[in-house]
């Protein structure tokens, strides 16, 4: 599988040759969207407001886990 990166998406390649595009809005309210090759789609948001002490850069680390 292989991730082609793109400006506002990443486009995931398989052996199959089928796309799937995985969409990232990372704000303080981060939205994802999935869309499949078989044109399913799949969203949801997580809320990622700063904790006491933390800076900008910490919703990304939380993000990731």
């Amino acid at each position: 599988m292989q991730c082609v990166p793109k400006t506002d998406f990443i486009v995931i390649r398989d052996d199959l040759m089928t796309d799937t595009i995985l969409c990232f809005d990372l704000g303080t309210k981060t939205s994802w969207v999935i869309y499949g090759v078989d044109g399913h789609i799949m969203s949801g948001t997580v809320n990622f407001q700063p904790r006491r002490f933390e800076d900008g850069e910490m919703r990304y680390l939380r993000f990731k886990q």
